[in-house]
């Protein structure tokens, strides 16, 4: 397979390296992960599922391998704004060949629901970095209303109390496109 430096896996060794942290990986089809059913008590992905065309497929996979009780953790995935239809974004990875799909708050959490997990929403740390290091392309897709709130610090403290309020978390996520992280609970019981 051919790779090249910054995309994909090789990106994730660079962080690994600079982050000093290792941990095994496995690499194979989403839709197929190689490992026995319940043998596992979390599932973690960092920026990885949304190379999934299928997210309910996905989640059947990620249901079969996690023990009752267990946990789907997910950091910093693409969320798109629900006006934008268009499920697969045109940017340097699907030059090069990858794939890339990008959904909705409520496209994330349906499927996962109605396997019967249990979702909390967390406020990413990644959206602080950008509101604070005045990325252009960022801001400029914050919804207008919402800009001053990004003005200053005191100000940004209480966007991020709203980006984690459940309801207003809900509705931010339905008008900005923002990154996604989450934990799901499986539940503890078949729910069949």
């Amino acid at each position: 397979m051919l790779t090249k430096k910054y995309l994909g896996l090789e990106t994730a060794d660079l962080f690994s390296r600079e982050d000093r942290i290792f941990f095994e990986r496995v690499r194979a089809d989403l839709h197929h992960i190689p490992l026995a059913n319940g043998w596992a008590d979390v599932v973690f992905s960092y920026a990885s599922l949304h190379h999934s065309h299928d997210l309910p497929a996905l989640y059947e996979v990620v249901d079969r391998v996690l023990r009752p009780g267990g946990h789907l953790i997910f950091l910093s995935e693409p969320s798109k704004r629900e006006s934008i239809e268009e499920n697969q974004p045109e940017n340097a990875e699907t030059e090069h060949g990858i794939n890339e799909y990008i959904y909705s708050y409520a496209e994330w959490l349906q499927p996962l629901r109605k396997r019967g997990f249990r979702v909390r929403r967390l406020v990413p740390r990644s959206i602080r970095h950008h509101l604070v290091n005045h990325r252009p392309a960022y801001y400029m897709a914050i919804p207008r209303l919402l800009r001053p709130l990004t003005w200053t610090e005191r100000r940004r403290d209480l966007l991020e109390r709203l980006q984690g309020g459940f309801l207003t978390g809900r509705l931010l996520y339905r008008y900005w496109s923002l990154p996604l992280t989450l934990i799901a609970q499986k539940p503890t019981r078949s729910t069949a």
